[in-house]
């Protein structure tokens, strides 16, 4: 790929919120979706704090190699907002009053009946020669400036704000630069091998794949995406040695395919399940209900998950699911004998086509040498078998029970 007949785009998130962690930066993970969308290539993000300085040295940083750079986070009116000051010192420029903005201002105010210290309409001051980007949905206004033939967008960091003025943001790009270049993806999920094998296996075909085609390795828990990107002009052009790629690739891994949809496993058990119009309940013993939780967290849901038993004690698997003690006994809770019996009587109790079970050893504490932490047995149902399996998956305990929750849904998807 000659990335430099792209438009090229950089994204700098303000916020010391963001620099230590306190919240999620969805922000840049929107903003570049959108921008890779409608063929713009992403070249850099960065995250810096409320320092004059650092917010400086980033504009310069993403502004040497971009043709445009979309800034979010400090517009407001309190002090540690110093976005616009950094604008306004890096392009050499005062802070002038708009009166559409002062206008906008006093009409919000007015209609919602809201006290607010002046210090609000601090907001209408913009650095001068600049673009207003409406925000229809707070208060703080976007600003759009063109400088040495580059372009700085500066909008609000809350996530609604920064949303609805990014349609008018991609719509001023796309009439400034007139993209006419596509970035188009095609996704390979696989189980049963790591990423590093993976990479050995795919050497040959990644030294052999054309300029404008990229491949990228995506490690998730328990299981590893693939991604081609292709880029260029023709999306006809691009789909066809997308298609031809993909073909070649298969070819290296096929065994280990198991989807080329860009889904979680999650919601490819849900599109099979309503597909077959067929239910399906869980037994959870070391995952705690995670699996339950991956499953809700999809809309409409309850049209194929109908609930579960979050068996954390042996008492609970006896009185509950019905598992017999003296299973327990002989073979111990983290059992092949145990998760086929919790698998079967889920099924049985929630009147189900299908049916999870997973019991073992998330640690760090519990292990044995006959049974380490990480020991992990999962079940999978059906109305007239039950298969299960025994997995190793290291010490990590959030990890293992991340894993667990995956691989369980994996055996599920290959019983549908």
């Amino acid at each position: 790929m000659d990335e430099h007949k792209f438009i090229q785009a950089g994204i700098i998130n303000i916020g010391d919120e963001i620099l230590i962690g306190q919240i999620h930066n969805t922000n840049a993970r929107f903003i570049a979706h959108e921008l890779t969308a409608m063929g713009v290539y992403v070249k850099k993000i960065l995250i810096v704090g409320d320092e004059k300085e650092d917010i400086l040295s980033a504009f310069d940083e993403v502004l040497t190699c971009c043709d445009i750079v979309i800034v979010t986070g400090g517009l407001g009116s309190t002090n540690d907002d110093i976005t616009k000051d950094c604008i306004c010192r890096y392009f050499h420029r005062d802070l002038t009053e708009n009166k559409i903005v002062l206008n906008h201002l006093q009409s919000i105010i007015n209609t919602r009946k809201i006290k607010v210290p002046n210090s609000i309409f601090l907001q209408a001051m913009l650095p001068e020669r600049s673009e207003v980007i409406a925000n229809e949905v707070g208060l703080a206004p976007g600003i759009w400036i063109e400088d040495n033939g580059k372009i700085l967008v500066a909008i609000p960091g809350v996530p609604q704000e920064m949303q609805a003025m990014l349609w008018d943001v991609l719509k001023k790009i796309q009439a400034h630069y007139h993209v006419n270049q596509h970035i188009i993806y095609k996704h390979i999920q696989t189980f049963g091998i790591s990423e590093a094998s993976l990479s050995e296996k795919l050497s040959d075909f990644e030294n052999k794949l054309p300029p404008c085609i990229k491949l990228a390795y995506l490690p998730k828990a328990g299981y590893v995406s693939l991604r081609l990107t292709g880029y260029g002009a023709s999306v006809k052009e691009l789909e066809t040695e997308l298609e031809k790629q993909l073909s070649y690739l298969s070819h290296y891994i096929d065994e280990h395919i198991f989807s080329y949809e860009n889904k979680t496993l999650s919601e490819l058990v849900a599109d099979k399940l309503k597909e077959q119009n067929q239910l399906f309940a869980v037994a959870e013993s070391c995952t705690g209900g995670y699996i339950a939780h991956l499953t809700t967290l999809i809309p409409g849901s309850s049209k194929y998950f109908k609930g579960g038993v979050v068996a954390y004690s042996n008492e609970i698997k006896c009185n509950i699911l019905q598992v017999e003690q003296q299973t327990i006994n002989q073979h111990g809770a983290v059992s092949r004998e145990v998760v086929m019996q919790m698998a079967k009587n889920v099924l049985q109790l929630y009147k189900v086509d299908y049916a999870i079970a997973v019991s073992g050893i998330a640690g760090p504490g519990g292990g044995s040498v006959e049974k380490p932490v990480g020991t992990v047995w999962i079940a999978v149902a059906d109305t007239n078998n039950v298969y299960a399996k025994c997995f190793s998956l290291g010490n990590n305990r959030e990890r293992i029970i991340q894993q667990s929750a995956n691989m369980a849904l994996y055996m599920l998807y290959k019983l549908l």
